[in-house]
């Protein structure tokens, strides 16, 4: 899982200030525009089922993830991708201001099994799982010997393989104490999230 943009959110879901109310609570998050990085990413393996004009949301895309998760991304400048399957990462496309939206910005939705939900949080809290599986605590080891989440795992560190760098280094003191802090205050994803978004 990934966040739908690298910018912060500017505006949470949920929020109740004007131009809603406690009645009418914003019903997604919206992800502030960089000039540098207005891109749109998909937060997981998606399929696009639906794109173009919708109304206030402008230039949409609705798309369905995994285990029941779906997503709308709404007042995009325009399309990268078509109706079809994506990859993790896929730039969908750039945020705009197209539909009912005062500036340009990303409004995202997220529903799981028809629920909808602070997409935010819930990407945070899947990451977070993420990271205490094998998969994510092989990712922290080659974040940890500086080498990108992809990174090829065949003799990639001197003349040692994959495994032997993972023993190597989860014999390590540091990696002991940084494995325990995502465990008990999350400090290392928070350290690692903008490399593990890319």
């Amino acid at each position: 899982m990934r966040l739908p943009t690298k910018t912060s959110v500017s505006f949470p879901y949920g929020a109740t200030s004007a131009p809603y109310s406690a009645d009418n609570p914003h019903a997604g998050t919206d992800y502030g525009y960089s000039l540098l990085n207005p891109y749109v990413y998909a937060p997981e393996d998606i399929s696009v089922t639906q794109l173009g004009n919708m109304g206030d949301c402008g230039n949409g895309i609705n798309a369905t993830g995994q285990n029941g998760r779906t997503y709308r991304f709404c007042h995009l400048r325009g399309f990268q991708v078509e109706v079809g399957d994506y990859k993790q990462g896929t730039v969908l496309g750039k945020m705009g201001d197209t539909g009912l939206a005062f500036g340009k910005h990303l409004h995202f939705v997220m529903w799981v099994n028809g629920v909808r939900v602070d997409g935010d949080k819930t990407i945070k809290k899947l990451m977070e799982a993420e990271m205490l599986t094998q998969k994510g605590l092989n990712t922290l080891v080659r974040l940890l010997l500086g080498r990108k989440p992809g990174a090829n795992q065949q003799k990639w560190v001197g003349t040692m393989t994959f495994d032997e760098a993972h023993d190597k280094i989860k014999a390590g003191h540091n990696y002991k104490v940084e494995v325990a802090s995502v465990k008990s205050a999350k400090a290392l994803l928070n350290k690692h999230l903008p490399t593990i978004m890319h």
